[in-house]
């Protein structure tokens, strides 16, 4: 694995994904689109693997260290759950504002969260792009190697597609970014210190999956607490 193939490899993904991103939602739904998005995010990531040269070892293909992986997961609840409190503080107002509404949609969207955003994601930006930079990029600030530095502020950023697809306003951005910094280090250092790619999987599965879950119900009790 060379840089320039690295960065020939970045470019080929989002290439896809924007084409895909134009296709698909001219022709379902946000929340299908999501889901397929989320599909061919997965298979691209593991073609992207299998042609760069990066070992399905070095993706985090493996179990890795359990212990490490296990005591993150712990660590990773405990930091939801605080989430979870916060949430609870939201007003009426801010809460009408976030993009979960009450359809039948909800149900594509929590299929989405629960099954295809840990993996479509970690195996991209944790799996390629992290295992690329930890064997490109030597050394390391405190306890955090720069690979997982640079993979977790890339993560963030690219967030801000969020705003231009219009699925969150810049204001809900910047409310987000304290919490999506701390969350993307942590997925980050996880597979820093565990070597697998299984357990940045299950806490991001857990982390939007458990809040969006909850926020859905808020908002969903909210509205019929309207209708009365």
């Amino acid at each position: 694995m060379t840089f320039v193939r690295f960065l020939v490899f970045i470019i080929f993904y989002y290439f896809i994904i924007f084409i895909c991103i134009r296709f698909l939602f001219k022709k379902v739904n946000p929340y299908k689109a999501n889901f397929l998005l989320g599909l061919v995010s997965i298979f691209l990531t593991l073609f992207i693997i299998n042609f760069s040269g990066l070992s399905w070892k070095n993706a985090g293909f493996s179990f890795g260290n359990v212990k490490a992986g296990i005591i993150m997961i712990i660590i990773s609840l405990f930091l939801i759950f605080l989430s979870i409190i916060s949430i609870k503080k939201v007003s009426d107002n801010e809460l009408f504002k976030v993009p979960y509404i009450h359809t039948k949609n909800n149900k594509m969207l929590l299929l989405y969260v629960w099954l295809l955003v840990g993996p479509s994601e970690e195996f991209f930006y944790r799996g390629f792009f992290q295992g690329s930079l930890e064997i490109l990029i030597q050394g390391s600030l405190l306890f955090l190697n720069y690979s997982t530095l640079i993979s977790s502020l890339f993560f963030v950023i690219i967030h801000l597609f969020n705003v231009f697809m219009r699925q969150e306003s810049f204001h809900q951005f910047l409310n987000l970014l304290p919490g999506r910094i701390i969350m993307s280090l942590i997925l980050g250092f996880t597979f820093q210190i565990s070597q697998s790619i299984i357990y940045p999987i299950i806490i991001h599965t857990l982390s939007d999956g458990i809040t969006i879950s909850y926020l859905i119900i808020k908002k969903n009790k909210l509205l019929s607490n309207y209708r009365l």
